[in-house]
């Protein structure tokens, strides 16, 4: 690949292949989607890496002698963009899906997967993965060496705020779920718990999709009470993404527990203090939805609760004699729970902070005075009071 300054060097010339391009075997070539910031105008049209390329280019890397790689703009098979990318056994299946993903995240709307000899079944898998965990690809032709998918437009998609709450209910039930998992009573099904964070991953993906469409892009109408800011709603997508993965964790950690021997008190204090970081996530999203200044507040305040008592039960299952009989698998697995379980409130927390910053914005917006209305402490007391219980 160029250098910025190679690029700012040849801003008025063409690159053309050369005859050692021409000369060497021909492979399928790569490309990659743009995502380039096309405010930056100080390059022109005629550099391959320019930002004036037209927006629907396809660009191709394809290797040269010197083990550089050499970058041009072609004609795409399409009107949109096209992403293509060639698998071997070179090249780990994770890094074409990597590759994938974010060609569908930056706007591609066809999708290319070649190998030469013909696909393993390996790659037919990845392909089948990738249209399970994003939403619009189909594969629309599927030969011996490559499978292309394209997605169709979509024109019944509603806001971004219903997409969000479709998103937080996967969420909700995924932690509840493996809260259940905790009681050693229920059986578990951590295979569940994956297909549910595919499809949490493709309501994410769509809403990060639909953020990065060109200026000017149409959007479904939000409600008229919920302002949406997209550096918002990417912050509540994350969160709730990564409050989905620890999901998984969880109930990865309560299936190792249930193989130990472990104390009733123990993961009784363990199920108690999630249930509490469960219901601190509803309120979080639920003023996110619904801002307001003081419930915001309170809410964070409940959050600072939580995480004292996080620190609490550690001490107490961990350092102190309650785990001292376990084994160090349930010892590991315990704390990677706790672990994960305080990252939740975390997350959390920077959901109640959107809740708290779009209260903040209508009350400028309106006129209306920004003043402090301290009413979480009673219950941001109750909370550390109940946990501290817990964990006795």
């Amino acid at each position: 690949m160029k250098t910025e300054n190679e690029r700012g060097a040849a801003a008025h010339e063409r690159e053309v292949p050369t005859a050692n391009d021409r000369a060497e075997p021909s492979a399928p070539p790569r490309t990659i989607a743009p995502t380039e910031d096309r405010r930056d105008d100080h390059r022109t049209p005629d550099d391959p890496g320019a930002v004036g390329a037209p927006e629907s280019a396809t660009f191709f890397l394809r290797p040269r002698s010197d083990t550089t790689s050499r970058r041009v703009s072609e004609t795409p098979i399409l009107h949109g963009r096209t992403c293509t990318v060639d698998a071997s056994a070179d090249v780990p299946l994770e890094h074409v899906f990597r590759q994938l993903v974010a060609a569908y995240l930056a706007g591609a709307d066809e999708f290319v997967v070649a190998e030469q000899g013909g696909l393993r079944p390996a790659t037919r898998e990845l392909v089948r993965t990738f249209t399970r965990r994003t939403s619009g690809p189909e594969v629309v032709a599927e030969a011996k060496d490559r499978v292309t998918l394209q997605i169709a437009p979509d024109r019944s998609r509603g806001p971004l705020s219903h997409e969000l709450r479709q998103m937080y209910d996967l969420v909700a039930r995924s932690q509840e779920t493996a809260g259940t998992y905790l009681t050693g009573v229920e059986p578990l099904h951590a295979a569940d718990l994956a297909l549910g964070d595919d499809a949490i991953d493709r309501h994410a993906w769509l809403i990060e999709r639909t953020l990065n469409g060109p200026p000017g892009a149409q959007r479904p109408a939000e409600p008229k009470a919920l302002a949406v800011d997209p550096i918002q709603v990417l912050l509540l997508t994350r969160a709730l993404e990564r409050v989905a993965d620890h999901a998984v964790t969880l109930g990865t950690c309560a299936a190792q527990l249930s193989d130990c021997a472990v104390p009733v008190g123990v993961l009784s204090s363990l199920q108690t203090h999630h249930r509490q970081v469960v219901d601190h996530l509803r309120h979080a999203y639920e003023v996110s939805e619904i801002p307001d200044v003081a419930r915001a507040n309170e809410i964070l305040d409940t959050g600072d609760a939580l995480h004292e008592a996080h620190r609490t039960l550690t001490e107490s299952l961990l350092v102190r004699g309650a785990a001292a009989g376990l084994t160090p698998l349930a010892s590991a697995n315990l704390g990677l729970a706790l672990q994960s379980i305080d990252r939740t409130t975390a997350y959390a927390q920077d959901i109640a902070q959107v809740g708290l910053d779009r209260a903040i914005v209508r009350r400028l917006a309106t006129g209306d005075a920004v003043r402090s209305e301290p009413r979480a402490g009673p219950r941001r007391a109750a909370v550390a009071a109940a946990v501290r219980g817990a964990a006795s």
